[in-house]
């Protein structure tokens, strides 16, 4: 009986222990970036637009605690906010970010070091194709 107890208070001590791991390495990761710089280019249909900063009224993604990530975009010619929310994770040196888009989970990574977020990527079909690379830094 006492070697069973003992053995219930090692293993929840052992998850606290985790858990409370966890909750730490979020709050080093959690908080609101901001762009800070942004280059690359969107061709639809054969327009190709240059991406500046001075596109983008903001673009922020916020990381909270709870796991929670929101994105926000506003591009200085549309009156619309684009918003979209989802979750994110620590995975080895990358910031995970996972959404719902058309009804299909989507993983965005991004490299995270120093309170700086790095995000690129590629993507070429008929009607569309671009190259991205973002930097966000994180807002005090």
């Amino acid at each position: 009986m006492k070697k069973t107890i003992l053995l219930i208070t090692c293993i929840i001590f052992s998850l606290s222990c985790v858990f409370a791991f966890t909750a730490c390495a979020k709050m080093k990761y959690a908080g609101l970036y901001e762009m800070t710089d942004i280059s690359g280019y969107v061709t639809v249909k054969g327009q190709r637009t240059n991406l500046t900063k001075d596109l983008y009224e903001y673009y922020t993604i916020s990381l909270k605690r709870s796991g929670k990530a929101v994105v926000r975009t506003k591009v200085k010619s549309d009156r619309v906010e684009y918003k979209t929310e989802g979750t994110w994770r620590v995975n080895g040196d990358a910031i995970e970010i996972t959404t719902k888009q058309d009804g299909s989970s989507v993983v965005e990574k991004m490299t995270w070091k120093d309170g700086v977020l790095h995000y690129w990527d590629y993507q070429n079909s008929y009607e569309l194709s671009f190259y991205v690379s973002i930097t966000l830094t994180r807002h005090r």
